[in-house]
């Protein structure tokens, strides 16, 4: 019931978060790079550090030349939502409308021990479980597992890394990786862009 807030009302709230913003950012920022590159750390619990009893999460930085490539293997600890979300230095979602830069569980596909294997490069692998860097030759990297069981049973989420060079991921990938063509990588993509128009309103 309340009026709607004026230009100067909302600039003036605009500029308030902003601000408050800025030490929230940089803590998140640091906690990525602060990391040894390129070696994702071992998953901590989000109630280690007060947060949520059913969330699991860890940081870290990539960086990445043109012909290198990082291999992530993680478990889901029965979760219902993981995947690996490439961000910029200013923490912001890498182009993920446009880009797959992040991949959930429901847009990946698992080895045949129900683990996942993601390859995150400059260029196209053809596999399925590929992640775009954007272009980018150094990434914000985060993980979360979300939706874990209040009890746990049985082991928790792990995380495995490898920095390779392109040219060597065919011998190094799971055999049963799912591989795809330029026209699978269209619609893989088209479909991701359905998605997120189908919940993006613009007014």
């Amino acid at each position: 019931s309340a009026p709607p807030l004026t230009d100067q009302q909302i600039a003036e709230r605009a500029a308030e978060i902003m601000v408050d913003d800025v030490p929230l950012y940089y803590w998140f920022t640091r906690l990525c790079s602060g990391k040894e590159p390129n070696l994702l750390p071992t998953p901590m619990a989000s109630a280690s550090l007060g947060g949520l009893v059913t969330q699991t999460g860890l940081q870290g930085l990539f960086k990445l030349a043109d012909d290198e490539a990082i291999i992530i293997t993680y478990g889901t600890g029965n979760a219902k939502y993981s995947g690996p979300c490439m961000q910029d230095w200013w923490f912001r979602t890498v182009e993920y409308w446009e880009r797959q830069t992040s991949l959930t569980l429901g847009h990946s596909l698992p080895n045949a021990d129900g683990t996942y294997t993601v390859v995150v490069s400059h260029v196209d692998p053809g596999v399925h479980n590929w992640v775009d860097t954007g272009g980018l030759h150094e990434l914000l990297v985060v993980q979360r597992w979300q939706g874990l069981p209040k009890t746990p049973s049985g082991v928790g989420p792990t995380m495995q890394t490898r920095h390779v060079k392109v040219s060597a991921l065919p011998g190094l990938l799971p055999a049963e990786m799912v591989r795809v063509t330029p026209e699978q990588r269209k619609q893989q993509l088209e479909r991701r862009r359905a998605a997120y128009a189908r919940r993006r309103v613009e007014h």
